[in-house]
Formats: structure tokens, C-alpha cells, sequence
């Protein structure tokens, strides 16, 4: 990342710099200067940012909410800045937004989140998106921090053609660490993401609306904006077009396209290559996709699957992989799936499993996974997400460590079936999953290959049914997909049961399966009734209902049997002895279900089979630790408050919160009166009411920039400390070591106790008493301090006891190790905490902003106008005012005289920073005009060939008296004055007429300068400069035609072509690192065509030689320093490349 971002900061400073510099060609040197300062402002803002810390190895980012705003949805956007803190790069975005995201993970203690910035941008550097949204993963139900990163990774090597980034970052929000955090790529259709066409527009009659699209097959789909069932029943909304460019005639048109798919691989010659699925779907991407949903072991790889279609492209490609936190056997909700694939153990059994259950039904599906397999093992999978894995494990050791510092490593967050008490182990339990695994899916892609492919049968062997208690369960039929319903939703005993399209929410879906002896009742969840045969025994076709439960009843017992494959099951009624049957396999909602004879034909006929899905906790399901999780929490709230005085509850400093007690007081009431039959409830709950606990025990710590003196209760003296000496002495404003601000340490309400004087308060080394003053916290637990309030004074706690002293009087020493028990030393261990107020605080301000001043002065100064010659910035200034900052920062200040001083010192150096060299008053010069035409009195004021013979070209320049930089020009006993303000005429006047005769020189260059009348400036009218033109005193800013220098009149003028030119022409020299190419520009460029340019090696050794006005190629150098030389004349330069 520090290449990314240094390559970046580069590319940017070099296209501002050539920016300004074309806009001097264009504009003026005034417009150039101002891109330059502009451009010096933006680097010393960024340099300016030292307050953000990298807090591991690994990049941390800063986010700034707008007021501090929590972030409680995942719909609504608040905006914030983010700073990204790499090493030494730094960079900062305003004006982004953020937002939660997530489903499930939503409601987790370590929240993942949006990211939207003002414009698209590259926030990961060369080779990813340049997007306006991001997302921050959380992986918080993943104590590996990796199953996401290692999937998109897998997805590079099984041939995906997107896979989102996996860049892990620290995350600290309003001030707050939240831990290791992975940045990724939001799904969605762009460049370097999913590469389809974009329907950006509203699509009109004419438009092309065959793609792109991408989709999501969703069990959360029916929550989405834009979302359609296909003939399938399968929910899929659509990520793109955007739901607000979206219309029906493409809904339409991507809904009409999934059903053809599906009538293709549904349909009788569903393995024809060109008239079955694979005349649509991407074989490359299904293949793909399908083996790292199972090499993952992803129990959501069914329930939640991307896929997209692009313009004029017939093919459906399935991927991006995404979501992957509870894959790679970490969902207890399926147990461990080491021998098992999610076409048997995942969700998804009315979602995307129905297609690929079709699929399997294929031989070219079985072999096309089977080899493809086989080539990415031989091609060394497995060793690559080892080296994978174990590499990101040593990168992340630090922020792991960190993160697990907040958030308990071995305690249950989400689904995990595994806890371990370190990071190496769930690294561990990873890898030898993956190792496992993949052993297993080589035998069953194998046996799958070889089944369907007409080879040997393989032994399958079928198992009997696994209750889990815990959920209610969905019965889907085999043949329509559709689920046990009760007619009308009906509550009533005597309902008929019927199938239905399944709907998330619709509870008389859902049924609780009761252990009946070796047999099962099934209780549905919305009426409380229970499945029941009618039907006498000698007859069927008799519809089944609904009855009141009886669990002696036997036709309302049911056996279910495993046929053809495990999770399919024929389920048969133990009284009757007959099997539910879909009438006629009928699809419609509503079709009844019937008790229909068992015989042989029960493994043959989908209308008799049945997968029984669990589905959704069963919310009078609340395991006993939960209960007691919840019971422990209300303790522990009761202890804190029962502890609480009156006195510790308020607004002052070191209190508790009265509003936040009150509130935890209530909300602790709320969960001892708590009652409920859902786990969640209980979760929540607790969560919650731990929440408030650890906000009401968070005592209001004082200002960090305020300053407090503590005086002693029991003698009036104030704390004061020296380096090897803390003792109460007499108040003396002027003395720093009485003035203390409490730093948070960042753990509870610990605070560290730092002397104005910069030294912390600590506890020594060589005793458990004795208190020193350390520069540097070389003990953070003898440096930490607990303050409490005691009736109207505070005490301070210590490592080892209360802060106090053993007597009375004035310099009496302090002590940390004074006893609670002890009312003597209680009393000399009361201290009263007051504000210090600073009388010459304004002074300190009118100081702070005045060196603020000067610092950003002589940072902005070009280095390469500083001189010794007339009209240059002089180094003596300069060093002035860099003296007078130096002192400013180490002069000890004890009274408002020495503010004062130094503010008139600095202020008297800041004004004379930019007074300019002034030309000796007895010595001629020649006013030489940018185009190199001298100033002639000739005849009125008129630019004309220079001329050393000609006494009218000379000209002296008199200071006025109390005017920076403004001078009368002299020539021949008369002064150069506008006579005609209307017209800005200039004329020769025995006296300077007062302003009318001042002209205030500006420096625009090494030794160019402008000057400028009270009407306008010295100069040419027009940018275009004639010989003989007449100067005016009003001319406006054109670029060259206000610029002069100074050439004394008793030098020769030279002719050399090059020699002067350093002095008269701007350029840029300009490192090209796309091309790897340097390039001189300028307004000149046959001037630079006469300027040789070499580069040496830093030993000295000539690589090239090469014109100015050429570009060279460095492309064939080796990475390292180089030195690039040329001259101007008699000035030589040079500067360092690095490659």
C-alpha cells in the first residue's frame, strides 16, 4: 500500500505542478504563483496530519463522523471524513458517507459498514476500482479474520473473472478502536468489478436493454426494491440497473431470460450442448463458481448466488463470490461438513440448489467439475491457500492481537461450531478443514463423474433423518418446489393441507417436528395444530389436515424415509401406513396434499418426495447459558449502582452520567421483569443492557486541553511536581508544575497526570510510595490513575493507594500508597480539582498564530529567489525570521512581558520578510523589459534597443523613505510621474509628486520583478510588446508585458544566447513514470534546444547525454537513484531522480 499511495501522491503532486506551469504560459507568473502557493498549502495540510497514528503494521483508518453521529442504519447515509494512515503516507478524503450493511451480521457487536465517497476513487490504488462505494467487513463471526480474503483469493486461482479485494485495515470510528477490518469491493457493475454494460439511462422504446444485469438469487430477496420470483419460484433481486433507472420492460426482459434457462435445463433434452442449460449458461464461471462453493463448504453458496448477463451476450455467468464468513465448517447450524457437500448440507433448497441438483443430474455438468478439479489440484491448490493463509496469519499477527484485545477470541458470537482460546488454532482448525476437505470432494466429484457418466455404482448410503430441535422446518416437494401449507392460513382443526409458493414470514409454512417414540409429530408454527391423516386405512386420495394435537393420536404420527438420496424422503403416516402424495403434481398454490398408498413406486414419483429444510430457530428455544449470560449481567449492573453515591452521579468531572445511570437503572429494572421465549430476545437483551453498563460506568473525564491546579483539602497547598519530587507547595501561577491535564489512557477510566512542565506524574521505581516526574511513561500501570469523587473533593487512586501526604505544611511530600481504611490518611488524601485560568492565554494565542504565520511564510518562499542581487528576497530576512521562530519556541515565558517581546519580534521579522534587496540609489541601471528592449526617456517613456551609449536608457532607483519596496525613479535630475490618471501617461517631473511618483517593486522570478503605480503597473499595454511602444503606469497583469530587470548601466550587455536565460525564462522538468521518460517544458523551447542535459549514476558515472527540448528514455535503468545536471548559462542544477 505504500507504493500505491506514494505512487499516487506522486502522480498527483506532478500534474499540479505541470498544471500551474501551463497556466503561467497561459495567464500569468501572478496565476502561477498562486497554483504554487495552493499546491504548497495542500502538502503542508497533508504533512500537517501527524495527529493520526498507524496503530499496528497493517494501514489504519480514521473515520470522523459529522457531529460525532453514531451510525444505527443500513439505509441511511451520514457523512464523515476518512483518513488513511499507511507508514508515512497519509491520505484524506472529505465529504464521504457511510452507512451499516450486512443482514445478519448487522446486529453483531462488531458492526461491518458502507463506504460512498463524493466522486469514484481509486481507495485501493493501481489495479482496483475507481467506485464510489466500498464496504468494510467486519468478520466478526469469522475468529480467523480470513474466510472471506481466502475465498476471493481462490476465486484469482479457480479463474473468476472478479473477485473482491481483500485489503485488512485497523479501524477507529469517532475516536474509537473497533478492530481489524477487511476493505472490499462493493458487488456491482463497473470497471475492475463486474466488467458488463451499464444501463446508466432510463431505457426508452428504442434502447438495447438485452444487459447488462446483475443479479442475486436471494433467500432476503422479497426485501429488496426490485425483485421477481422465475417459474421456479426462485427469488432474485436485481443489483443492477439501479432500481431508480430500472423499468418493467427490463424486469420483464431479465425475468423472461432466467425462465428460459430454466425451461432449458428443466426441460427433456436439458444435457443437449446447443439446446439444452449450456447453450446459456458460462461454463467456465459455473464450473468455477460450483467448486468453490463446495471447496468452501459455504452453506449460503445456494442461498445467496450473484450472476449477470451483458449486452448482445446470450450467456448467464455465475460469480462474483461473495460472503463467505461462516463457510469453511463454521455454521452449527448444518454441523461439521467435512464429509459433506452443500448440495447435501447447504441452504438454498427452493433457491439456487434447485438448479444445480438439475445439473448434477448431467454427465457433462459431473465431468466438466470433476476435471477442472483435478487440474487445479494438480496445478497446487492446496499448497497455494496454505501459503495463502499462513502468509496473511503472520501479517495480521499485530492487528489480531489488537482486535482480540475488544472482542473475546473464544467466546460464541454467531455460528461457530469450533472455540479455541488462541488465533494460531482457528488458523489451524482452518487449514486442516481445507486439507480434509478437499480429500473428500476429490472422492465425490470423482464418484459423481463416474455415476452419472455410466460407470461402476457407486455405494451411497442413505441415513436416516437428524432432528434439530431447535428450528422449524420447511417441507418442499420434490417436483414443484412448493411448500406444506394450510388452505387460507386457516387456524382452524379440519383444515385441509395444501402446497404453496414458499413466502419468508408466512408462518403457517413452518412446522416444529416433536419426537413422538421413534416417530415424529408436526406441529405448525402459526396455528399450533398438528399434521394429521383422515383417512381410513382402506382407502386413499383422502386430502390431509389439520387436527388439535394429540401426541397419543398415531395418525398423527409420521415416519420419514430416506429414498435415492440422503435429505429426500417419502413421509409416511404410521396409522394409516399411507405416504402424503401432491395431488396429480399439480404446481398451482392451493393444490391439496393427499394420504396416497406407499408402495414401490414411492422412489419414483416426485409427487411422494420431500425435502425437510430447517429453516428458522424456534423461538421458545433459550438455551440455559443464555438465561444465565443475561442473570450475570443484571448482577453485575446492581453492584455498580448499589456502590454509587449521590455525590458521583452528575454533569462535573469524574462523575457518572446522572442521565446515563438513570437509564441503565431502568433498563435493568426492564430485564429482571424480562420474560420471553425467544433466544434472541434474551441475546439482545443482554447485549444491550451490557452496552449501557459499559457506557454508565464511563465517567466524564475533563478536557484534555484544560488545565487544572489540585489543591490540598486538608492544607490548602497545591500539588506540584519536579523531576524527582511530587510535594504540595504555595499557588504560583507562573509555575508550570502546579498546572496538570488528565490524558486518557484509552483503557476504562483511567487517566495519566502531565505537568504543563511536560513531565507525567508516576510512581517510582524503587518503592511502592514514593512519586517522581517521568518526560517519557516508561510504566504505563505506575502512571495510571483512578479519580473518584468523595463528597465535595476527589481522591486519586494509585497502583498501590491513595494519593496523599503524611503532613501539612508547605513542600510537604506526596505519597501513593496512603490507606482507605485509615480516616488520618483519608483526610490528607482529599484533594479539590479547579480549572486553571491562564491571564495571559490570549497572549499565548496571539503568539501560537503569529509563528503559525511565519512558519507558513518561509515555507512558501521559492528558495530559488533568494539572493544577494537587487530586487531578490534577502537570506538576512530570512534568517531573521527563522531566529525570531526559534526563539519563540524555547524561550521560557513567566510574565506578559515576555509574550509581548517576543510578539514584537516576531511581527517586526515578519514584515521585513519580504522586503527586496534594494539597488545602490548612486548607481545607474538599465530597466531591461522582459522581451529584452530597454526603458527609454528619449522620447516620453518608450521601450527601446538596448543601447550602453545612451544616457536616456539610465535610470536610478530612490527608496522612499518608510515604504517597503517602493522607490521614485531618477534620470537626469528629473523623476519618472503619471501626468494623466485617466490615461496612465508617464512623463519626467523635477519633483516625484508624491504617489504619483512611487512605484512598489514585486518579485516574479530569480531576478524579475514588476513595479506598480497607484493606477496599475509599470508596462506595456498589451501582451504584445513593439518596439518603441510607450510604457503606462495602468497596464494590467498580461504576462510578460509587466516584467522587468535590473542590468547595471556600467556592464556590457551579453549577447550569448543561453547565458541569460536562467534569468528570463520559467520551466519544468518533468518525470514521465508511465513512460518512464524525462522531459524539459517550457514557453521556450528553442532556447532549450541549445541545453545539453546529462545523467550520471550517484557514483559519477555518465549514463545519456540529450538536448533540453528532448524526450529520454530511462525505461532500461534499474531501479535506484540517479542524478539528472544541466546548465543555463553560468547557473548549473541538477536534481535527484528516483526510479
Amino acid at each position: 500500500m505504500d507504493d500505491i499511495f506514494h505512487d499516487a501522491f506522486l502522480s498527483l503532486s506532478l500534474k499540479m505542478c505541470y498544471f500551474a506551469f501551463s497556466n503561467y504560459i497561459k495567464h500569468s507568473d501572478n496565476t502561477m504563483k498562486r497554483l504554487l502557493l495552493s499546491l504548497a498549502i495542500c502538502l503542508t495540510t497533508i504533512v500537517g496530519m501527524a495527529q493520526y497514528t498507524q496503530l499496528t503494521n497493517i494501514p489504519t483508518i480514521y473515520i470522523e463522523t459529522f457531529n460525532n453521529r453514531s451510525i444505527t442504519s443500513k439505509t441511511t447515509y451520514i457523512y464523515a471524513t476518512l483518513t488513511y494512515v499507511d507508514g508515512n503516507t497519509m491520505v484524506q478524503y472529505d465529504s464521504l458517507q457511510i452507512r451499516g450493511r450486512g443482514n445478519s451480521t448487522w446486529n453483531l457487536a462488531k458492526k461491518p459498514y458502507r463506504l460512498k465517497f463524493k466522486e469514484s476513487t481509486k481507495f485501493l490504488g493501481k489495479g482496483f476500482a475507481k467506485n464510489k462505494s466500498w464496504t468494510l467487513l467486519a468478520n466478526h463471526a469469522d475468529k480467523s479474520l480470513l474466510r472471506n480474503a481466502v475465498t476471493f483469493t481462490m476465486g484469482d486461482f479457480l479463474g473468476q473473472p472478479f473477485n473482491p479485494a481483500a485489503h485488512f485495515v485497523d479501524l477507529v470510528i469517532n475516536g474509537t478502536y473497533l478492530g481489524n477490518y477487511q476493505v472490499s469491493d462493493q458487488v456491482n457493475v463497473d470497471n475492475k468489478r463486474v466488467e458488463i454494460f451499464e444501463q446508466e439511462e432510463v431505457a426508452t422504446a428504442d434502447s438495447n436493454i438485452t444487459g447488462g444485469y446483475l443479479v442475486e438469487i436471494d433467500g432476503f430477496g422479497t426485501s429488496e426494491v426490485v425483485n421477481f420470483r422465475t417459474s421456479k419460484n426462485l427469488i432474485v433481486s436485481v443489483k443492477s440497473p439501479d432500481e431508480d433507472i430500472i423499468n418493467t420492460a427490463q424486469k420483464n426482459y431479465i425475468k423472461q431470460y432466467l425462465n428460459d434457462f430454466e425451461s432449458s435445463l428443466f426441460g427433456s433434452n436439458f444435457t443437449d450442448a446447443a439446446n439444452g442449460y449450456r447453450a446459456i449458461a458460462d461454463s467456465a464461471t459455473l464450473v468455477s463458481w460450483y467448486i468453490a462453493t463446495e471447496l468452501s463448504a459455504n452453506v449460503d453458496g445456494f442461498w445467496s448466488t450473484f450472476v449477470y448477463k451483458d449486452k448482445d451476450d446470450p450467456k448467464l455467468y455465475f460469480g462474483p463470490l461473495w460472503d463467505y464468513d461462516i463457510a469453511y465448517n463454521n455454521c452449527n447450524r448444518v454441523g461439521d461438513v467435512t464429509n459433506r457437500d452443500m448440495i447435501d448440507a447447504g441452504f438454498g433448497s427452493d433457491l439456487t440448489k434447485v438448479w444445480v441438483k438439475r445439473m448434477i443430474e448431467d454427465p457433462w455438468f459431473n465431468n466438466a467439475v470433476n476435471t477442472a478439479w483435478k487440474q487445479k489440484v494438480a496445478e497446487g491448490l492446496e499448497e497455494y491457500l496454505y501459503n495463502y493463509i499462513d502468509s496473511m496469519a503472520t501479517y495480521l499477527d499485530q492487528s489480531q492481537t489488537k482486535n482480540y484485545n475488544r472482542y473475546s477470541i473464544s467466546s460464541h458470537v454467531y455460528n461457530e461450531i469450533y472455540l479455541y482460546s488462541t488465533y494460531a488454532e482457528y488458523i489451524n482448525q482452518l487449514k486442516t478443514f481445507i486439507g480434509e476437505h478437499m480429500d473428500f470432494l476429490t472422492t465425490r466429484f470423482a464418484e459423481r463423474a463416474n455415476d452419472v457418466g455410466g460407470g461402476d455404482d457407486p455405494v451411497v448410503t442413505l441415513e436416516p433423518f437428524v432432528l434439530q430441535n431447535e428450528y422449524y422446518y420447511r417441507i418442499y416437494n420434490k417436483g414443484t418446489n412448493k411448500v406444506l401449507d394450510i388452505a387460507n392460513q386457516s387456524a382452524d382443526a379440519g383444515a385441509n393441507v395444501v402446497i404453496w409458493s414458499p413466502e419468508y414470514g408466512r408462518d403457517t409454512q413452518l412446522w416444529q417436528i416433536v419426537p413422538v417414540g421413534d416417530y415424529f409429530q408436526l406441529i405448525n408454527k402459526a396455528t399450533g395444530m398438528a399434521f394429521n391423516d383422515p383417512s381410513p386405512t382402506t382407502a386413499v386420495g383422502t386430502a390431509l389436515n389439520v387436527a388439535v394435537p394429540d401426541a397419543a393420536d398415531s395418525r398423527q404420527w409420521w415416519k420419514f424415509v430416506t429414498v435415492n438420496e440422503n435429505d429426500n424422503y417419502n413421509i409416511i403416516n404410521v396409522y394409516t401406513e399411507h405416504a402424503i402424495n401432491n395431488s396429480g403434481g399439480g404446481a398451482t398454490d392451493g393444490n391439496n396434499i393427499l394420504s396416497y398408498t406407499s408402495d414401490d413406486r414411492n422412489s419414483v414419483s416426485n409427487n411422494r418426495q420431500w425435502r425437510i429444510t430447517p429453516e428458522e430457530l424456534i423461538p421458545d428455544y433459550v438455551p440455559d447459558e443464555v438465561k444465565e449470560a443475561l442473570a450475570a449481567t443484571i448482577a453485575e449492573a446492581n453492584a455498580f449502582l448499589a456502590a454509587l453515591t449521590d455525590e458521583q452521579i452528575g454533569e462535573g468531572i469524574f462523575c457518572y452520567s446522572d442521565e446515563q445511570i438513570a437509564q441503565l437503572r431502568q433498563m435493568v429494572a426492564d430485564a429482571e421483569a424480562f420474560e420471553s421465549t425467544v433466544s434472541d430476545d434474551y441475546i439482545l437483551t443482554n447485549v444491550n443492557l451490557a452496552k449501557q453498563l459499559a457506557t454508565a460506568q464511563t465517567k466524564n473525564l475533563p478536557d484534555v486541553k484544560q488545565k487544572y491546579v489540585i489543591r490540598h483539602k486538608s492544607s490548602g497547598y497545591y500539588l506540584d511536581i519536579v523531576e524527582d519530587r511530587l510535594s504540595i507547595t504555595t499557588l504560583n501561577n507562573a509555575n508550570a508544575g502546579q498546572q496538570f491535564s488528565f490524558e486518557p489512557t484509552g483503557n476504562g477510566n483511567g487517566v495519566y497526570l502531565k505537568s504543563a512542565s511536560g513531565l507525567y506524574v508516576a510512581l517510582g521505581t524503587t518503592n511502592s510510595w514514593t512519586m517522581i516526574g517521568q518526560e517519557v511513561i516508561t510504566d504505563e500501570t505506575r502512571a495510571t490513575y483512578d479519580v473518584s469523587v468523595s463528597g465535595e473533593c476527589y481522591r486519586i487512586y494509585t497502583l498501590t493507594g491513595l494519593l496523599g501526604t503524611d503532613a501539612t505544611s508547605d513542600n510537604s511530600a506526596v505519597y501513593a500508597n496512603k490507606h482507605e481504611d485509615r480516616p488520618d490518611e483519608v483526610t490528607r488524601s482529599e484533594w479539590f480539582i479547579e480549572e486553571f485560568v491562564d491571564e495571559m492565554a490570549g497572549l499565548k494565542e496571539e503568539l501560537n498564530t503569529l509563528l503559525a504565520q511565519a512558519e507558513t511564510a518561509i515555507d512558501a518562499i521559492n528558495k530559488r529567489w533568494i539572493g544577494e542581487a537587487p530586487m531578490q528576497l534577502s537570506q538576512d530576512n530570512i534568517d531573521a525570521l527563522a531566529e525570531a521562530i526559534a526563539e519563540a519556541g524555547v524561550r521560557i515565558y513567566t510574565s506578559k512581558e515576555d509574550y509581548e517581546d517576543m510578539i514584537d519580534w516576531l511581527t517586526d521579522a515578519l514584515n521585513t520578510l519580504y522586503e527586496l534587496n534594494a539597488p545602490d540609489e548612486d548607481a545607474e541601471y538599465y530597466l531591461r523589459h522582459l522581451v529584452g528592449y530597454n526603458l527609454s526617456c528619449s522620447d516620453g517613456l518608450i521601450l527601446t534597443q538596448a543601447d550602453t551609449l545612451d544616457a536616456a536608457q539610465r535610470f536610478r532607483l530612490i527608496p522612499v523613505k518608510d515604504a517597503m519596496n517602493t522607490y521614485n525613479i531618477y534620470t537626469n535630475g528629473m523623476y519618472v510621474t503619471v501626468t494623466d490618471e485617466e490615461n496612465g501617461t508617464l512623463a519626467l517631473t523635477e519633483t516625484p509628486r508624491d504617489e504619483r511618483g512611487h512605484f512598489v517593486a514585486r518579485q516574479v522570478g530569480v531576478t524579475m520583478f514588476t513595479l506598480q503605480s497607484a493606477l496599475g503597473y509599470l508596462g506595456a499595454a498589451d501582451a504584445a510588446v513593439d518596439l518603441g511602444e510607450a510604457c503606462i503606469a495602468n497596464a494590467e497583469d498580461k504576462g510578460s508585458n509587466i516584467r522587468w530587470r535590473l542590468v547595471e548601466a556600467t556592464n556590457p550587455i551579453i549577447d550569448d544566447a543561453i547565458a541569460p536565460l536562467h534569468s528570463i525564462i520559467d520551466y519544468a522538468v518533468i518525470y514521465d513514470k508511465n513512460t518512464e521518460t524525462i522531459r524539459f517544458e517550457s514557453e521556450d523551447m528553442a532556447i532549450l534546444a541549445k541545453v545539453d542535459v546529462q545523467i550520471f549514476t550517484v557514483g559519477g558515472r555518465l549514463l545519456y547525454t540529450f538536448k533540453a527540448d528532448e524526450r529520454q528514455s530511462v525505461a532500461n535503468l534499474p531501479s535506484g537513484t540517479y542524478l539528472v545536471r544541466w546548465a543555463l548559462g553560468d547557473i548549473s542544477r541538477s536534481i535527484k531522480l528516483k526510479k
